[in-house]
């Protein structure tokens, strides 16, 4: 009887171990692929955007040093990367603007 105990447990041991090493493998991917930190990644920038948005519609003089250095900060923020936007033109060439895909 002992043998048979055993022999039934050893392949639920083996699945749990399998079980829980995956689980410790693929974890960290999944959590470094999540939407959830990106979000706040954006979130965070979509903040500052928000905030140089708001000190250029507040200051009416675009000759002011503080205007200057939010629209450069805004313009930083809001840029396509260069590679992205050598990709899009290099695809895009001799399109009309309204026959683009809407994505880029």
């Amino acid at each position: 009887m002992k043998h048979k105990n055993k022999s039934r447990l050893l392949p639920v041991i083996l699945l749990l171990a399998i079980i829980a090493i995956l689980a410790v493998v693929i974890t960290p991917r999944l959590i470094s692929q999540s939407k959830v930190i990106q979000t706040l990644q954006s979130s965070a920038k979509d903040k500052e955007v928000t905030e140089l948005l708001a000190t250029m519609s507040s200051n009416p003089n675009k000759d002011s040093q503080e205007y200057k250095e939010a629209r450069q900060k805004f313009c930083l923020l809001t840029a396509r990367p260069i590679c992205g936007k050598r990709e899009s033109n290099s695809q895009h060439q001799g399109v009309p603007p309204w026959n683009l895909p809407r994505g880029k």
